[in-house]
């Protein structure tokens, strides 16, 4: 009876153990946004932030006036572990009348040492608040990530300026946001809520193409979900200019945000049998596409600019493949026992 049961198993086993190890994607991507009031190529940077969420740690960027990449003067840094750091060229303190701060940055990054994580970022080329009278904040830029397990969430905005003045007048000018939900806005001005000048409005109409000397595109949002997984990314510029002719210090954007977060996905079904068709090599990654939305050449190549190529973790394997696959070599073991030997007849 035992013979039968191990030479039953060996069929069985080997069913089972020809079915594809699964692969889960069970944790959400990275949360990234980056936001600028005006970048120069690789050359430099006006009030560029920067900041990344994933799961093995945080980063949160803040440069107020950037060359190569590296901040001028000190006006700038980062934060990876948790805490916070700052610095300004200038800043007056709280005075009688004002606080005013020239180039003032901000970093922090908090639940370093858990599985939720958020970075920041946040720099402007000035900033003034008189208590009760008015605010003042020229040339500023934000942006933060945020991670859990389950979801991360990437955000951003630029300001030309931001106005509060007492309670009655509330103006912003050369506006651009985007948020995790993969939409972006851009604005020339908005007064009191009121957006005046949208990307909707203005977006196809406000461009210029005199190319190769220098190409306009202004008012620009693009934003929504990847093709293959729930990543989704969104970029909106307010200006961006491209000029193959100077392309040393090409292209020129001003006042540019992006944003890339996702959500976890439930473990992926089963793939069926193999067949005698050619199929992707076992734990192959798969790399996302930026975004599902095609902008026009400008804004393309800023909704790409500052995404990393993000593809999904894979854990996991089937407990039935395992199963299958001890089954098999039990009952290919218990053949070999059985087979009949050879006797060898003395001559």
């Amino acid at each position: 009876m035992r013979r039968h049961v191990l030479f039953a198993a060996a069929p069985a086993g080997l069913i089972l153990a020809l079915v594809p190890l699964a692969a889960r994607a069970d944790l959400a991507p990275p949360g990234d946004a980056t936001a600028t009031a005006l970048r120069v190529g690789t050359v430099a940077g006006v009030s560029d932030t920067g900041a990344h969420a994933a799961p093995d740690g945080a980063t949160g960027q803040a440069t107020v006036l950037g060359i190569g990449g590296q901040p001028v003067l000190g006006l700038g840094g980062s934060q990876q572990n948790e805490g916070a750091s700052q610095g300004a060229l200038l800043d007056a303190g709280a005075t009688g009348l004002a606080d005013v701060q020239v180039a003032p940055w901000q970093t922090s990054v908090t639940g370093s040492g858990g599985t939720d994580r958020t970075a920041r970022g946040r720099a402007a080329v000035a900033r003034a608040h008189a208590p009760g009278v008015a605010d003042l904040d020229a040339a500023e830029s934000e942006s933060e990530a945020a991670y859990r397990p389950e979801r991360s969430t990437g955000s951003g905005f630029s300001n030309g300026a931001h106005l509060r003045f007492f309670d009655f007048l509330d103006l912003i000018l050369l506006h651009s946001e985007v948020s995790s939900e993969g939409k972006g806005s851009s604005y020339l001005a908005g007064v009191n809520g009121a957006r005046l000048g949208t990307d909707e409005q203005l977006g196809k109409t406000c461009t210029l193409d005199a190319s190769p000397l220098l190409s306009l595109s202004c008012l620009t949002a693009s934003g929504g979900l990847g093709g293959a997984a729930p990543l989704t990314t969104a970029a909106a510029d307010v200006a961006t200019a491209h000029s193959d002719a100077l392309s040393a210090i090409d292209p020129v954007a001003a006042f540019a945000v992006t944003a890339a977060s996702g959500t976890g996905a439930a473990p992926a079904a089963p793939a069926p049998a193999p067949t005698d068709e050619a199929a992707p090599a076992v734990g192959a990654e798969t790399v996302l596409p930026a975004t599902a939305v095609t902008p026009g050449p400008a804004a393309a190549a800023e909704t790409n600019r500052g995404l990393p190529r993000i593809a999904l973790p894979r854990t996991g394997a089937e407990t039935a493949a395992l199963v299958g696959v001890g089954l098999l070599l039990a009952g290919l073991g218990a053949a070999v026992r059985r087979l009949p030997r050879r006797r060898v007849v003395a001559g």
